[in-house]
């Protein structure tokens, strides 16, 4: 059976080990020489067609699951041990993209509070072909289970054989034994379950955990003021940029609510932050983002409003209900033509001028004008800030 699929059934498991298979060493050849030592009866030849999901900040991956269809059902399981933590058949339907759309079952119950809102994205598909033997005591009962495993990645043509060495529960000696085998053959590059993951995420251009919604710009408490604030800035320019495409296409709703996040981080360090950057180019840049704050607004506020659907209807009775529903069909009607809008502003040369504009302003440093506090250590004027706003808190 493949890694990426059901273990055999009705066998208690015990110990499961993968190896990386030198690409030099034929699959019959090392069962050949496996069968020579041990007695074993061969596994039907099986290939299965995976294709993984997550959401795009990696809200399963963060919590150590992977969920894949492979044209049977749907499968959520352990990243480090491959350990099926529910399943749902589905015989081939794999439409279903946000939690909500899943039939009642364990693996929605276990999605929902991890994707809340999130649309499930399509990382890539692997095709992986298993050849597995049965290894027998000498009373012919299956001791382990080993299976070569190749997976070869959509798009990119790459191609990566494993080796998993499945024990029963009660047989670890031969376990061992088996193992030390696999060892004097040169199989010794013990891997993950699945070692092919983060390659064919790499496929599609992306890396496990390359976004998070999480601030954290790295900085250092030698900088000065402007070099700390171009830091911020620009990581805060990188989220707008990473969550354009999404905000455009519509996936789900958290792109906007990141997007217009950044947006406002962004006006607040303009605002906070005095005399870092030259005046004009504040000044500027403010009303620049406070009118892209002022654009994505409406859209964000009927995305709220839609978001708490069932909790405004679960205040009411549940025979008045229904007089909601008119409200709810002229907001969903009023976020469509919002949505078109806001495509179109996204569209306009106000709008890529403006990105264009600031990126240009961050590479270059936020300005070579020297002002009154560009030059100050960064730890001193974050110093002043919350001095000062702690005292009017007070």
């Amino acid at each position: 059976m493949p890694i990426t699929g059901p273990r055999h059934r009705n066998v208690p498991h015990d110990r499961r080990t993968v190896w990386l298979l030198p690409v030099s060493l034929e699959t019959e050849t090392l069962f050949a020489a496996l069968g020579q030592d041990f007695a074993i009866a061969p596994e039907p030849l099986r290939r299965t067609v995976t294709t993984w999901f997550d959401t795009f900040d990696w809200r399963l991956y963060s919590r150590d699951f992977l969920l894949f269809h492979d044209q049977t059902a749907w499968r959520l399981v352990n990243r480090h041990t491959a350990e099926e933590m529910a399943s749902l058949d589905t015989r081939g339907r794999d439409g279903w993209r946000f939690c909500q759309e899943f039939p009642p079952s364990r693996v929605r119950s276990l999605l929902e509070p991890l994707l809340e809102n999130r649309r499930l994205l399509r990382l890539f598909r692997n095709e992986t072909t298993s050849v597995g033997r049965r290894i027998l005591n000498s009373d012919h009962k299956t001791v382990a289970f080993a299976t070569v495993e190749t997976h070869r990645l959509e798009r990119s043509g790459i191609s990566v054989p494993t080796l998993c060495l499945q024990g029963i529960r009660g047989y670890d000696h031969d376990f061992d034994a088996i193992r030390s085998f696999f060892s004097h053959h040169g199989i010794k590059e013990q891997v993950g379950p699945y070692c092919y993951f983060a390659q064919g995420v790499g496929s599609g251009g992306r890396a496990p955990l390359d976004y998070s919604s999480k601030f954290r710009p790295v900085l250092r408490p030698d900088m000065t003021a402007r070099q700390a604030m171009v830091v911020v800035f620009g990581d805060l320019l990188i989220t707008m940029q990473r969550n354009e495409a999404g905000l455009i296409k519509d996936l789900d709703a958290e792109f906007l609510h990141d997007f217009r996040v950044a947006v406002r981080r962004t006006r607040s360090g303009l605002g906070q932050v005095r005399k870092v950057l030259p005046d004009g180019a504040t000044d500027f840049f403010r009303n620049g983002f406070a009118w892209l704050g002022e654009i994505t607004g409406p859209a964000r506020d009927l995305d709220v409003y839609l978001q708490a659907e069932c909790s405004y209807l679960a205040r009411l009775p549940e025979e008045l209900r229904p007089g909601l529903a008119p409200f709810f069909d002229e907001l969903r009607g009023r976020r469509v033509s919002e949505r078109r809008r806001l495509v179109r502003r996204f569209a306009s040369r106000k709008y890529r001028d403006l990105l264009a504009a600031w990126q240009k302003f961050l590479a270059a440093g936020g300005g070579s004008e020297e002002t009154t506090n560009s030059g100050l250590p960064v730890n001193q004027l974050a110093r002043r800030i919350i001095a000062r706003r702690f005292s009017r808190l007070l």
